[in-house]
């Protein structure tokens, strides 16, 4: 529920850049690529007023390597 609150808040922010989709052969299917871009500052604002009610998760997200090296 927390990342879903926190996709909510990412969505108005991203901006579209490159896409490409491409037929994996054999299959009956495609795969979608897209380039995005996201205010840094203004996305962790908005990701930390969305999971305020969820401190223990946002504060865990926030300590990660991922998100350090974000």
């Amino acid at each position: 529920m927390a990342l879903r609150k926190a996709k909510n808040a990412v969505d108005p922010l991203v901006e579209l850049g490159n896409t490409e989709v491409n037929i994996v052969e054999g299959y009956e299917s495609v795969r979608g690529f897209a380039e995005i871009s996201v205010p840094k500052d203004e996305l962790i604002n908005r990701i930390g007023k969305r999971l305020g009610g969820h401190e223990k998760a946002w504060n865990m997200m926030k300590e990660s390597k991922a998100f350090s090296d974000f």
